[in-house]
């Protein structure tokens, strides 16, 4: 996703190769946040460019398609934007190293 034009490089997904397979992930995220109204996206392309910008202000490295999760809650969600580079005394970097199903 470009920080300037929003635009994704989203891959296309075949559900079949995801269902009810176990997955080892160990990537960096950067946290940030995304406000929301009783659970719906309120300025979600907003949010991500923000992080975007604080990712490229802190010189880590973005990879083409990256990994982006959100906790979705009620009222101010979390972000976590897949970065390469990030240093792990930011208080903003966030390592995953689980299996999940």
């Amino acid at each position: 996703m470009s920080a300037v034009t929003g635009a994704c490089d989203c891959p296309e997904i075949n559900f079949a190769t995801w269902d009810k397979k176990k997955m080892a992930i160990k990537k960096t995220f950067y946290k940030t946040f995304s406000t929301r109204i009783f659970g719906h996206h309120f300025s979600d392309a907003i949010d991500k460019n923000r992080g975007m910008i604080e990712i490229k202000v802190k010189d880590y490295k973005v990879p083409k398609n990256p990994m982006i999760l959100d906790t979705n809650s009620l009222f101010l969600s979390t972000l976590f934007i897949e970065v390469e580079g990030g240093k792990p005394d930011d208080k903003k970097i966030v390592t995953f190293d689980k299996e999940f199903y």
